[in-house]
């Protein structure tokens, strides 16, 4: 795996960067430009590889930083309802503010979907949190013949499970990370210079010299953060 490490820091030397850097458009303002660089390509990178096409439905589990660019992707894509699952008050207001149609409660996400679409289920679930019951969830939610696309990183999952109540029949499953490269820096660039714009995702902004507080704010989640610019 080609890693590059330092990457927070004054400078840094960038290998092959001909392949996998992007020139920032004119105009564009180094806090909207970084999130092309990882989330922005993660979440819409969920709803690229599930197709998603305009006026489909989609469920979101998990509003984190990739959860909610999912959500304003799907919105940007044209997607139908917007049902995004979150319960910290502040996300849900960032999801709100997205795109989303519906945020729901984790737990009366999946009753609710089901009620809402008369027991059919959203063509797009979209686990952006990495847990099994997340995952699970996506399973039931999601319609027959539909997909469940799956970004989350189940660091703390050794091994993840199927459903064993059939809501693993007949579904598509798809997974990605963070697709890279010069060509899709572009592509996320011209998005964003098209007005998807995520910028309020930053909560928080921080120096450099304190970026040891700044995660450890985020590792606690204190203070409603979500993503903290490093300034």
């Amino acid at each position: 795996m080609n890693l590059l490490f330092g990457a927070q820091a004054e400078a840094f030397l960038v290998r092959s960067a001909d392949y996998s850097m992007a020139k920032i458009p004119e105009g564009m303002s180094d806090r909207q430009a970084v999130f092309a660089a990882d989330i922005l390509s993660t979440g819409l990178g969920a709803l690229e590889r599930a197709r998603l096409r305009p006026g489909q439905s989609v469920c979101i589990f998990a509003q984190g930083p990739v959860g909610l660019c999912a959500t304003a992707a799907a919105r940007h894509l044209g997607a139908g309802t917007i049902y995004a699952v979150e319960s910290v008050p502040e996300r849900v207001a960032l999801a709100r503010k997205l795109g989303a149609d519906v945020v729901l409660d984790p737990d009366t996400a999946v009753d609710r979907v089901l009620e809402a679409t008369r027991g059919t289920g959203v063509d797009v679930a979209v686990e952006a949190l990495g847990t099994q019951r997340t995952f699970e969830a996506c399973c039931r939610v999601t319609r027959m013949g539909g997909t469940v696309s799956s970004v989350g990183v189940y660091a703390k999952v050794p091994r993840l499970e199927m459903p064993t109540d059939g809501t693993f029949l007949h579904r598509t499953f798809v997974s990605t990370l963070c697709p890279a490269g010069s060509e899709r820096l572009d592509a996320l660039l011209h998005l964003m210079n098209r007005g998807l714009d995520i910028t309020p995702l930053f909560t928080h902004a921080m120096p450099l010299d304190r970026i040891a507080d700044a995660y450890d704010l985020f590792r606690h989640r204190r203070d409603g953060v979500v993503k903290i610019a490093v300034v």
